[in-house]
């Protein structure tokens, strides 16, 4: 994902990646930016959970990785709730009929035993 939409995130949700930023590399959101929709209304969404809990200020639930594996989203937390997990496996979910590249409707498809989700401009041939 390209460094003006991370900075965004990292702006807009600190609850749920301050520790990311902090330790920021090159590659935090391992993934396209066809996913910043997606990974945008999850965060949302974890941060009112987030919200809401009672949690020690020690251990905070955080973002660990975000990235894109065998052609979906995967997003990590150091700790989640089972209400978390629900909500971040259904964008998970979700994200195998969204385009990584440019978040048009898509679909799973292999290039050398490379999985990837693509719209049928962005499909890999």
């Amino acid at each position: 994902m390209n460094d003006d939409l991370q900075v965004s995130l990292f702006k807009d949700f600190p609850e749920l990646y301050q520790d990311m930023e902090s330790s920021r590399t090159v590659f935090i959101f391992e993934c396209g930016d066809g996913w910043y929709r997606l990974i945008r209304e999850l965060s949302e969404k974890l941060v009112d959970i987030i919200k809401s809990l009672k949690f020690d200020p020690d251990l905070p639930p955080k973002a660990s990785q975000v990235k894109e594996k065998y052609g979906s989203l995967r997003f990590y937390m150091y700790w989640s709730t089972d209400e978390m997990e629900t909500l971040i496996n259904s964008y998970e979910n979700l994200s195998e009929k969204i385009c990584e590249i440019c978040g048009s409707m898509g679909e799973i498809n292999t290039k050398r035993n490379w999985l990837s989700c693509r719209c049928d401009n962005h499909r890999m041939v």
